[in-house]
């Protein structure tokens, strides 16, 4: 048997279908949220379900998402240059591997749920407590499909076709939203917990079809003695140590959260969803295509080009990040109001989580450059570094977080927040500067100054824009909300391009060209050249 061959694309056709897609993906997730805040606000209940789903999902996220999904395709893409049929017994032996270590946490954790539960969130009430270990029984076992759905998608991205794994997380709002729609409200939490268990699942078994027709047959493979997964799991304990130090901040950042108010934990959920709007829609796009281009050069001999592309994906991050970090601190409160503000989610509960965001979003552009670094030292096999980096951030974090919340409340965690991931990439820069040697000095301060000014300008001009459309804004509904936000959006995007265009800033260039292979009857950009920065 034989994995088909990938398909040959661009990779900015790709990255620009991916884009796509992750809109779609996103802009469903985003009415899931929406509808969540409408049947339950910043509720006591709002804040069980979500600590509920808090171990589960950073299991998933460290252990699948963060460790085994990166570290596979780089152990797939060296197997995979060589024979294909060997590459598919290291997927098959991998994903037995992973399988077996899901099913004994997910065991564990159920079973001792009652002992760490109160700990972890110590400003519960026993009511809140009870109903949380409750949803937690009928979620944390639907982890173990939703871990095999990330080992298939890292499988699937390796063979370049992203098409299955962009649009599986959809499944969680598919089997939520009816639910949230029509349950009744007595028993409402309890349907949403089984709803969201049959979501995780789906997330594997809408994969499957993609797979099989590439030829890819999955039974398990009980042989741990393959250097594949002696390689596999030298790169994953660095890895997996570095994840568990980073989202030790999220744990305290819970805790702190949940002494803090009734709804603080719903709160926090609200705005870092919020927060992820940009990294979803442009930053994970980035990553998901340059993570298999970066190590199948890390894998040629001296490195290949990874540096070329490394350069080019940090430019581009830059070039995206930088606007949408502005334009994000400007429009929290609007932006909250337009996507939540409805239902059980009030003006309180509108100001209590954008007062937060807006902080937040302070970190977006170093914690964008962090996620396509992050995949440079996953190419190359550092998984110590980053370790490092991220328990120094952990300390300073425990130290500032509970000083500021005291002080500032949420927005003091957002703020601490921000400076953590401030922190991380630039100890991260300069890690990747000094021990990989890898020049990154075309990402220098003509670029930054050009982009800076582009963001300012586009900052102003939708901040006017939106002090003239106050009225509509304020007078109407979820409609006209969201259209002036879409507005605003628009108008920030064309002013941004604008200015940089004058500019001179090539990645306007880049991203018209990409964007006129998609839509042929486009005007063509003409290139222009800008000097070495």
């Amino acid at each position: 048997m034989r994995i088909s061959a990938p398909t040959v694309r661009s990779r900015g056709h790709v990255l620009v279908w991916v884009t796509i897609l992750t809109t779609f993906v996103t802009a469903i997730g985003y009415f899931r949220d929406a509808v969540f805040a409408s049947r339950l606000g910043a509720s006591a209940g709002m804040d069980a379900y979500l600590a509920a789903l808090f171990v589960p999902n950073t299991l998933y996220l460290v252990l699948v998402a963060g460790t085994m999904s990166p570290i596979f395709i780089t152990v797939f893409s060296q197997h995979e240059t060589g024979s294909h049929e060997e590459a598919l017994v290291v997927f098959r032996i991998t994903t037995t591997f992973a399988a077996l270590i899901l099913t004994a946490l997910v065991l564990l954790g159920v079973f001792t749920a009652r002992l760490w539960l109160p700990l972890l969130f110590s400003g519960f009430t026993p009511d809140q407590l009870r109903l949380s270990l409750r949803i937690l029984y009928i979620v944390f076992p639907a982890i173990v499909f939703l871990g095999l759905a990330g080992m298939v998608s890292a499988l699937l991205n390796s063979l370049t076709h992203f098409t299955a794994p962009v649009l599986s997380p959809a499944m969680y709002a598919v089997a939520a939203v009816p639910v949230l729609l029509l349950a009744p409200r007595d028993r409402l939490i309890h349907w949403v917990a089984v709803a969201t268990a049959v979501g995780f699942a789906a997330q594997l078994l809408v994969q499957l079809p993609t797979a099989g027709s590439l030829n890819v047959h999955w039974y398990p493979d009980f042989n741990f003695r393959h250097p594949a997964l002696k390689q596999f799991v030298r790169l994953a304990l660095p890895l997996l140590a570095y994840l568990v130090v980073a989202n030790a901040s999220l744990v305290i950042e819970r805790n702190v959260a949940s002494r803090l108010s009734t709804g603080a934990i719903s709160v926090v959920n609200y705005a870092t969803r919020l927060f992820a709007i940009p990294g979803n829609l442009l930053i994970m796009p980035l990553a998901v295509v340059f993570s298999p281009t970066f190590a199948r050069e890390a894998a040629r001999e001296g490195r290949g080009n990874l540096e070329r592309e490394l350069r080019d994906a940090l430019r581009i991050t830059v070039f995206l990040a930088l606007p949408v970090t502005c334009w994000m601190v400007v429009h929290a409160l609007p932006l909250t109001r337009a996507i939540f503000e409805r239902g059980q989610f009030d003006f309180t509960s509108s100001t209590r989580t954008a007062g937060m965001l807006m902080f937040y979003s302070l970190g977006l552009l170093p914690n964008a450059l962090a996620v396509i670094l992050l995949r440079a030292f996953y190419a190359v096999q550092d998984t110590v570094t980053p370790l490092l980096a991220e328990a120094a951030n952990v300390a300073c974090y425990a130290w500032v977080a509970p000083l500021l919340a005291r002080r500032y409340g949420l927005a003091g965690l957002g703020l601490a927040r921000a400076g953590s991931f401030v922190l991380v990439a630039l100890v991260l820069l300069f890690a990747l500067r000094s021990k990989l040697s890898i020049v990154l000095s075309s990402a220098g301060t003509a670029f930054l100054l050009k982009t800076a000014c582009g963001s300012f300008g586009m900052g102003v001009t939708t901040w006017g824009a939106f002090w003239l459309l106050t009225g509509v804004f304020q007078q109407h509904g979820f409609l006209a909300r969201a259209l002036v936000m879409a507005f605003l959006g628009a108008l920030g995007g064309a002013v941004y391009f604008g200015i940089c265009y004058s500019l001179r800033v090539r990645e306007v260039n880049s991203v018209l060209n990409l964007t006129s292979r998609w839509f042929p009857s486009a005007w063509k950009a003409r290139s222009f050249g800008e000097t070495s920065a």
